[in-house]
């Protein structure tokens, strides 16, 4: 399904959805070497909360990018939201 045929519509409170189309996100291939360890003592950066709208918590993500100066936007469908958390914030 194209950009283009993707509509975008109104509900009847005023605010923007789209229809449910499932849209693959563009990035870059990220080279991972085969043999790449990972931290063991990660730190939980979003989420950790009960999911809800309030600004420290997530409801129903949908999506997630990284963008070159590894800011991190977090799509979500419950709250209707992106959120974007600044690398090192």
């Amino acid at each position: 399904m194209s950009e283009a045929a993707i509509q975008r519509r109104i509900d009847n409170l005023g605010q923007r959805y789209y229809d449910g189309a499932i849209i693959p996100m563009r990035a870059n291939a990220i080279d991972i070497h085969p043999y790449a360890t990972w931290s063991k003592n990660g730190i939980t950066v979003a989420g950790g909360n009960e999911a809800g709208i309030a600004i420290h918590q997530i409801y129903w993500a949908y999506g997630l990018y990284v963008d070159d100066d590894l800011t991190i936007y977090v799509v979500e469908r419950g709250s209707h939201r992106i959120s974007e958390w600044k690398s090192g914030a």
